[in-house]
């Protein structure tokens, strides 16, 4: 008898590099991150989230043929030594863009399988990808100051 492994796992990251003049301000989302968890409300649009937003579709398209579409988006923030529940989403495609993380204090854990874990840093301006089906967490954070973290699920169109 013989095996054959038939599933691989994608990971796609990297910096958003915006144009001069047209770098993404931390600051809409951010505040978004506070409206959304301390007065109930769905996280607000605004043109530095667009940016972000076009920035991994684009990249999507343009280096991997994968169209999507946005599903959903929320911002999360967390304490000084603070780490996120292991979370798992029904869509195509997990983003988590790092809207301000302090100098290598922040690391995504995503379980590839069983047996097998992925550790990614992420920084301000990185984005990391992955699909939706796994499994991750957000690492302890190890700065003395909050980070913030976008995230976003994505469809294939």
């Amino acid at each position: 008898m013989q095996k054959k492994e038939l599933t691989s796992t994608s990971l796609y990251y990297g910096k958003v590099n915006m144009p001069k003049g047209f770098e993404i301000n931390s600051k809409p989302l951010i505040m978004g991150t506070f409206e959304q968890e301390y007065l109930n409300k769905k996280f607000p649009f605004s043109r530095d989230l667009d940016k972000v937003d076009t920035y991994i579709r684009d990249y999507a398209i343009a280096k991997h043929k994968l169209s999507l579409e946005g599903i959903e988006t929320w911002g999360s923030f967390y304490l000084p030594l603070q780490s996120s529940k292991i979370m798992k989403h029904k869509y195509n495609f997990t983003v988590l863009y790092g809207t301000e993380i302090h100098k290598d204090s922040c690391e995504v854990t995503i379980f590839v399988n069983e047996n097998k874990e992925h550790v990614v840093k992420l920084s301000t301006n990185d984005f990391i990808m992955f699909p939706s089906n796994k499994s991750y967490y957000v690492n302890s954070n190890e700065s003395h100051k909050i980070n913030f973290i976008q995230s976003m699920l994505y469809e294939l169109k």
